[in-house]
């Protein structure tokens, strides 16, 4: 029998290595606690890979239209969590939170309130074990009565071979 000499592929450069993407399922709540939107998997394919997550989505808060809280909204309240295997990498505060600086959207009628909501994050996995990416919501407060509805989630994570691109030791933040 013949001996086959084993070698590693190494990939260098800003190489895309896989994509993954999801559609999110929509999500009614009136909970103050973290609530979990819904999650994606990727499995890397090499340990010293980036993975590059993106997210969007709208955010907004129904209300009681009943007295006493009619008109009351808490989506200063929302926030948008981003986490992968269990800890927190990226945190969207006041997520429901309407201004003019942004595509939020605000209507008096249906009584809600809420914008538009985007996350980019670089995550460094460090090995080539099953990733879960769960978006997570949570409140302050329900004083309004209100159901918080995030609609149009979309989770995209794509690996791209380290090479050039390195990252932070301890899986720190990207810039």
């Amino acid at each position: 029998m013949a001996l086959t000499k084993l070698t590693k592929h190494i990939v260098y450069g800003a190489t895309i290595v896989q994509c993954r993407f999801k559609d999110l399922s929509n999500l009614d709540t009136t909970a103050t606690a973290v609530t979990n939107w819904d999650n994606m998997t990727i499995t890397p394919q090499y340990s010293d890979s980036i993975l590059e997550v993106r997210f969007s989505g709208t955010m907004s808060n129904l209300t009681d239209n009943s007295a006493p809280n009619q008109g009351t909204y808490d989506s200063n309240q929302v926030n948008l969590i981003m986490d992968i295997n269990g800890q927190t990498e990226y945190i969207i505060n006041n997520a429901a939170t309407t201004s003019t600086a942004d595509y939020s959207y605000q209507s008096s009628n249906n009584r809600r309130e809420g914008k538009a909501v985007n996350m980019f994050h670089r995550h460094l996995p460090g090995t080539t074990n099953l990733q879960t990416i769960t978006m997570q919501t949570s409140r302050g407060s329900n004083h309004g009565g209100g159901n918080l509805q995030c609609r149009s989630g979309f989770l995209m994570a794509k690996e791209v071979a380290g090479g050039i691109l390195t990252g932070t030791p301890g899986n720190a933040f990207v810039n």
